[in-house]
């Protein structure tokens, strides 16, 4: 969610206001049946991102939920982490070498 630069969260329980750097993001289209959501964030970093040439780099990762799930048990989810593109020789930096 987008809020204007001036927007001040009121004291909410479980709410928090961050801001997500830029740059490149992998991102993992799924459903999530019985609120099994580790076994989707597992799928995302073992079989797409492991195999996608990128690297969790230690920054944001969060999700969009495109459906409130709560009452039938299936959410349809969008799964975001930032990513570094892996070189050649597996560092990141190497192309400034």
């Amino acid at each position: 969610m987008c809020v204007a630069d001036n927007y001040i969260l009121d004291d909410a329980e479980g709410l928090a206001l961050q801001t997500l750097p830029g740059g490149t993001y992998a991102a993992y289209h799924t459903t999530v049946a019985d609120g099994n959501f580790a076994k989707a964030w597992t799928e995302f970093y073992s079989q797409y991102i492991a195999e996608s040439g990128y690297r969790p780099d230690g920054k944001a990762c969060y999700e969009r939920y495109l459906n409130d799930g709560s009452e039938n048990g299936v959410w349809d989810v969008i799964f975001y982490q930032h990513v570094e593109k892996i070189s050649a020789h597996g560092d990141p930096l190497s192309s400034a070498r």
